[in-house]
Formats: C-alpha cells, sequence, structure tokens
C-alpha cells in the first residue's frame, strides 16, 4: 500500500476544509464565538451548524494522526 499517497490526500483534503473553516469563521467576532459556545453547551441535541465544521476538521486531523500511527506502524513490519 502507498502510505504517501493517502496521506497527502488527507492532508490536502484537511487544508481544503481548513480553508472553508477560516473562510466562515473569519467575520466572526469573539462575542460571536462565545454565543456559539453557550448555543453548543445549552443545545439539547445538536449544537450551532457552524460549529459542525470545526468538528468536521477535527475529526479529519485526527484521522491524519491515526494513519501516521498505522503507516508508520506497518513500515516496521516489513
Amino acid at each position: 500500500m502507498d502510505y504517501s499517497d493517502n496521506l497527502y490526500n488527507k492532508i490536502f483534503d484537511t487544508l481544503l476544509v481548513l480553508r472553508d473553516v477560516r473562510e466562515q469563521y473569519k467575520t466572526y467576532s469573539a462575542n460571536d464565538i462565545k454565543k456559539l459556545i453557550l448555543s453548543k453547551l445549552n443545545a439539547k441535541k445538536r449544537g450551532p451548524k457552524d460549529l459542525e465544521l470545526l468538528f468536521n476538521l477535527e475529526a479529519m486531523i485526527r484521522d491524519i494522526r491515526e494513519s501516521f500511527i498505522i503507516a508508520k506502524n506497518e513500515l516496521n513490519k516489513t
């Protein structure tokens, strides 16, 4: 398996999402962000849609970390 291509694609996709998140949040003030946090903390089911972007980005970053660990372990086996 070519781990470098897989990791490259994951990193590239994450950078695209990071760009989108940046565009979404670049006009937010500190008060806007505080309101998002409070909305999430007080939500019964789901929080604000704007926070889903951050959660998705975090999941992508976690996937990259885990993929590096898997790739390194597989390379060490050979």
